[in-house]
């Protein structure tokens, strides 16, 4: 399977600093692990990355702004073509195992601060299903496996717009990489429970198999009725103490015309960004460099030389990275964006 090996910390924001143009292509479906297996994403323990994603109309969500405030953050994801978390909130199904999850959930709807995030589809009409979903097609919904973030959010607009749909939150988009779903998740219809520090208290492979549970019910209403908030100090994995010969980045000394989007912060300057092809990193002074990617992964580990440095974004995905510079003086964080 794919296994969520991050575990344990990750640093940095998943997610584009605005909402991804329509004709931003959605990645490709990862393995997500056998048939059934919904034992990937964040476990109990783990401290998530925090994310940015943006509903139908383009109005953000940061999730350490919500974990900042009174109420225990739940997040949560599904899709239309997902039967298990649609009946849930479907108003005429009225089977016990949908309804009872629809009451606690909607009982509840303001004890908690409820993040839904809407990421592949389980039962394409068109498309591959996650490989631990059976491949079925679904037959009462016409919505394809998203090949562009429009057609996503197209499928959001499909779902709040369903008159028999009983869903009084809002639903954010996955981004182009699937980096929630990827991250979170790798699971259909799950969800995550979170302290206010980044760590997950509780999780659940189903959201509406969890609810059924009054046993769940319940752990849920006593770590509610004992959440505390609290502020976080969210800071990047510290780089190596010794960071070994210095690795020489391919570059190119000629002048480049810096965009809109340059970043200088605290003695670095990284431009141009977005990018999609050599990003030039100039420091006044020697420094270290750590680039991850979307889901935590470190992609290179470099001795930046004094001045102007090159770092070929050219075959890397589409997405966003942060890159953590440091220092004898100061250390920045860049988010960087790859673009095809």
């Amino acid at each position: 399977m794919a296994v969520s090996a991050l575990g344990m910390s990750q640093y940095g924001t998943m997610g584009w600093d605005q909402q991804p143009a329509d004709d931003a292509p959605i990645d490709v479906l990862p393995n997500h692990g056998e048939l059934n297996d919904m034992s990937g994403g964040y476990a109990v323990g783990d401290t998530v990355r925090n994310f940015i994603a943006y509903d139908v109309d383009g109005n953000a969500v940061d999730l350490f702004a919500k974990l900042s405030g009174p109420r225990p953050v739940i997040v949560a994801n599904g899709s239309v073509t997902c039967p298990r978390f649609r009946d849930i909130f479907d108003e005429d199904i009225t089977s016990a195992e949908f309804t009872v999850s629809h009451e606690f959930i909607l009982s509840h709807a303001t004890e908690f601060e409820w993040v839904f995030i809407y990421g592949i589809e389980a039962h394409p009409t068109i498309g591959e299903c996650p490989s631990n979903c059976p491949p079925v097609t679904t037959t009462d919904t016409t919505v394809a496996q998203a090949a562009s973030y429009g057609e996503r959010r197209a499928a959001v607009s499909t779902w709040n717009n369903a008159d028999h749909i009983a869903f009084p939150f809002t639903f954010y988009a996955d981004n182009p990489d699937n980096s929630i779903y990827n991250t979170y998740f790798e699971r259909p219809s799950g969800w995550v429970a979170l302290n206010c520090d980044g760590t997950v208290a509780r999780r659940g492979d189903w959201l509406m198999f969890s609810l059924i549970d009054p046993a769940v019910q319940a752990d849920l209403l006593e770590w509610r009725s004992g959440y505390q908030g609290c502020t976080i100090d969210w800071e990047p994995p510290a780089p190596p103490v010794d960071p070994g010969p210095s690795v020489q980045l391919s570059g190119a000394e000629e002048s480049v015309a810096m965009g809109t989007d340059d970043a200088i912060r605290e003695g670095a300057f990284v431009y141009p960004n977005p990018t999609s092809g050599t990003v030039f990193i100039a420091v006044d002074e020697p420094a270290q460099l750590v680039l991850w990617n979307a889901i935590g992964q470190p992609v290179t580990d470099a001795r930046l030389t004094t001045w102007r440095n090159a770092l070929d974004f050219g075959e890397l995905p589409t997405g966003v990275y942060t890159a953590v510079i440091t220092t004898s003086a100061a250390r920045s964080v860049h988010r960087i964006v790859k673009r095809n």
